[in-house]
């Protein structure tokens, strides 16, 4: 599992799996948004950052997993009806891991190679704790209060 730091940046356009609504899935960062100039700054869009805790937020489009397989499609259950994608604005805290590689990706789906399938894997295994830490996170007060 690659961390987000000084040697692996987490950039714009880089996919990972974060937690929305309870469910796993995978997202592919469009845009990263830091707080500046302290407790009353502003937010502003940045490319690149070395620590996800200095992220307030993260816009993402969402894929959802097709059945069992490494595969993952744009459209989400939230979005059949609509026969559009899904894209979330989610708290850093959402944000669980970044991919090691880049994912095969096709016009409305993505598959993820064989190392980050079994990432996904036993992430997916511990799910409900996860669930249960992001709602620590959301009593304790912050940006994740009106997002998962």
């Amino acid at each position: 599992m690659l961390r987000v730091s000084h040697v692996r940046l987490l950039r714009v356009h880089d996919f990972g799996v974060i937690l929305i609504d309870g469910w796993l899935t995978i997202a592919k960062v469009l845009a990263l948004y830091v707080k500046t100039n302290g407790k009353h700054g502003k937010h502003a869009s940045v490319d690149d950052t070395q620590t996800i805790g200095a992220v307030s937020y993260l816009a993402v489009q969402v894929f959802e997993q097709f059945s069992t397989l490494n595969q993952f499609g744009a459209m989400t259950r939230a979005t059949a009806k609509f026969q559009t994608f899904q894209y979330a604005l989610i708290p850093s805290t959402a944000f669980l891991a970044v991919l090691t590689g880049a994912p095969k990706v096709q016009v409305s789906s993505i598959t993820l190679e064989d190392t980050d399938w079994c990432l996904y894997k036993s992430l997916r295994d511990q799910e409900t704790l996860f669930a249960e830490t992001i709602k620590l996170f959301r009593q304790r007060g912050g940006p994740a209060d009106d997002l998962i």
